[in-house]
């Protein structure tokens, strides 16, 4: 297997660079292991520059200290804290490579992530960015199953991410041919909107295989700033279904469709009402992924309606009717069965 990998990157004429780019702030426990995983790559030609937004512990320090022995490490540092988004569209206009692979300071690349993601973009030249699979470690655990082609890809980012942001690899053509930023009046959802914004002008695509160990603690952005976060998020929602034609505005339901988990205190029924009249304006929309959308959305409510269990199934019913009950996996018979599972009983 390595044989056949070494003859095919000799092949491959002249070798494509790629520029792993690092933001990093106060990351002195995380940046060591995040490091470790990049040199351990094993692609090259390989650089990685990494800009610091002037932390206060020893994570320069530490930086420097891996500079000693690996001359491909290169550090720029911001005189004052600017922040997660700047920082990151400043990191794009530093390299001058043919891939940029995106990376945080607190995960953990698998060692023939960047050569995966190099073959990928080379085999299929109408892709701009490339992601994969991801899992959890530290704080949760699981494996995150994104969609693997564009359409997919479009139809989700309506209602959320379907992109993970350090697992991804983006031709930098394509990021200078159209200006391509991260927008700083969504701190919090900035990525989201990013792969969105890349997803109007180029094809994405991720990976059927986890590449990437995604770590939780209680300092990253995700959670230290989980209401703006979110806050973001739905802003973003509501402007991409005003996009597709559809000005629904009720932020209960949409809440419920974007966060099933966490809408339990919101009246079922009255969600399942919303959601029929979003998916009816869905169905009228003319665009190509309206049916992909009006699927997801689908999916969204079904996840709410199983931790409702039988009383999750027969709020479906009432709302969505038997026709798409029947549209669902197995003609709805996987969702009848979880529903049943959970029990609950019909309230």
């Amino acid at each position: 297997m390595k044989l056949m990998r070494d003859m095919y990157l000799k092949c491959i004429n002249p070798p494509k660079s790629v520029t792993v780019l690092i933001p990093t702030f106060n990351s002195e426990k995380f940046i060591s292991a995040a490091l470790d995983s990049i040199i351990l790559q094993t692609y090259r030609p390989l650089e990685v520059i990494i800009l610091d937004d002037a932390s206060s512990d020893k994570t320069v320090d530490i930086i420097k200290d891996y500079q000693k022995e690996n001359e491909f490490i290169k550090l720029y540092e911001n005189e004052f804290n600017l922040g997660i988004i700047p920082s990151r569209n400043r990191l794009f206009e530093l390299p001058n490579s043919d891939f940029l692979a995106v990376m945080d300071a607190d995960d953990i690349c698998h060692p023939e992530r960047i050569e995966k993601q190099v073959m990928f973009l080379i085999q299929n030249p109408d892709i701009s960015v490339v992601g994969s699979w991801y899992q959890f470690f530290g704080e949760k655990k699981g494996v995150v199953r994104l969609p693997t082609d564009d359409y997919s890809i479009k139809s989700t980012l309506f209602i959320s991410n379907a992109l993970c942001n350090p697992a991804t690899l983006i031709r930098h053509s394509f990021l200078k041919k159209f200006k391509l930023r991260c927008n700083i009046e969504y701190a919090g959802a900035a990525d989201y909107l990013f792969w969105i914004d890349c997803a109007q002008y180029g094809k994405l695509a991720n990976i059927p295989q986890v590449l990437l160990d995604y770590r939780v603690h209680q300092k990253q952005e995700s959670i230290h700033n989980n209401t703006r976060q979110r806050r973001a998020h739905l802003r973003i929602v509501t402007e991409q279904l005003n996009k597709l034609g559809v000005t629904y505005n009720d932020e209960a339901v949409l809440r419920a469709i974007i966060w099933p988990s966490a809408s339990l205190d919101e009246s079922l029924y009255y969600i399942g009402q919303g959601v029929k009249k979003l998916m009816d304006q869905v169905k009228s929309a003319d665009s190509p992924v309206r049916s992909g959308v009006g699927s997801k959305i689908d999916i969204r409510f079904r996840s709410l309606c199983r931790i409702h269990g039988l009383r999750g199934l027969k709020v479906y019913l009432l709302t969505q009717g038997l026709i798409r009950l029947m549209q669902g996996r197995r003609f709805g018979i996987e969702f009848i069965l979880s529903c049943y599972k959970n029990g609950k009983g019909l309230l």
